[in-house]
């Protein structure tokens, strides 16, 4: 059972829903249905708005007053520990109001997405038990959009690599599909440093059939020289999906904080000096860029991640959290966590 911390302050006054006692007289039951109903709605608009996912409780009462936060208490900073939650426990819909799980509202709700996938600031958020299952999410993304014949860029840095290995051990077609980077070391291809070494090692030589088209971005090459390269490459395409991952001070792609390239709005690609180790120059996709794709994927696992992952994907957008910048403007964002990724959200 997964339980969401509702953006509200519970404490508000709800008395204007159902501050009153049951009465006794034949129109108590009907009364009580619409109550029900109009409970269920509100639970369903609050559903939209929760902001924490899947922490563990036990079981939880069957029945409470019939109350529910006012909509117009939501608040948008919901970082404080507040008492109210939303449940889901074997297709049934709760209305928490302490901490304890102990009181509930207890209804069906058909209009309710998973609590294990819901809406933050921008971005739909996927929260799994572990490392390998947030790996096979992405990976399912992946093979998906191989088999849709889209342009993928995929990203480098450790945490994508098992992805690509359960991607390619996938019976899925890539042959129509065209695969880019979101960024580069700007090193040799053959360089342990290389992302498109990563991806080669884990995707490309354990496919049956290679990809339509490998666009890599050529590290060798002096850092300019490759962004404009790489550049002229994109120019009129579109990217289908992008995968990426989130550094520990927030960064994503080689988009760093308080690097230049942030700033950037006319070019697509370009070239930057390392914020982090590896420290060697570096060629990136841009803000605008990123943010033109139709699916954007961010992938994050460990407790280290637990910090960023709570600036760039529950606050609003700031420069001093790169990640949080990046939301695809007509397409979806999809932030995929393991638990301690997930635990300060």
């Amino acid at each position: 059972m997964g339980r969401v911390r509702v953006v509200t302050d519970c404490r508000a006054n709800t008395g204007n829903l159902a501050g009153r006692d049951r009465g006794t007289d034949a129109g108590a039951a009907d009364e009580d249905a619409a109550l029900r109903a109009t409970v269920c709605n509100r639970i369903a608009e609050l559903a939209c708005l929760v902001r924490v996912v899947d922490a563990r409780l036990g079981t939880v009462g069957a029945e409470i007053d019939d109350v529910v936060p006012e909509r117009s208490q939501l608040v948008e900073d919901a970082r404080a520990e507040h008492d109210s939650a939303v449940i889901e426990c074997d297709g049934d819909v709760h209305l928490v109001l302490d901490r304890r799980g102990t009181r509930t509202l207890q209804t069906k709700s058909e209009t309710l997405p998973p609590l294990s996938e819901q809406s933050l600031v921008g971005v739909e958020l996927i929260v799994v038990d572990n490392r390998e299952e947030a790996a096979a999410r992405a990976a399912a993304l992946l093979v998906q959009a191989a088999r849709d014949g889209l342009d993928i860029a995929l990203a480098g840095g450790s945490t994508p690599r098992r992805a690509y290995e359960l991607a390619a051990d996938e019976d899925g077609d890539w042959r129509h599909a065209s695969l880019w980077w979101g960024d580069e070391r700007c090193v040799p291809p053959q360089d342990p440093r290389s992302n498109f070494r990563l991806a080669r090692e884990g995707l490309l030589v354990r496919l049956g059939e290679p990809p339509a088209h490998v666009h890599r971005i050529r590290g060798e090459l002096p850092p300019l020289e490759a962004a404009a390269a790489y550049e002229r490459e994109l120019r009129g395409v579109r990217l289908g999906l992008i995968l990426l991952g989130l550094g520990p001070d927030g960064h994503t792609a080689s988009l760093f904080p308080g690097s230049p390239a942030l700033d950037e709005q006319e070019r697509r690609v370009v070239a930057g000096p390392p914020g982090l180790e590896p420290m060697v120059d570096r060629v990136t996709m841009t803000v605008p860029t990123l943010n033109d794709a139709e699916a954007i994927v961010f992938l994050a696992v460990g407790h280290d991640k637990a910090e960023a992952a709570a600036r760039a994907f529950g606050t609003a957008p700031d420069a001093s959290t790169p990640a949080s910048l990046v939301r695809s403007r007509a397409g979806t964002t999809t932030a995929i966590l393991d638990r301690e990724a997930a635990a300060l959200l």
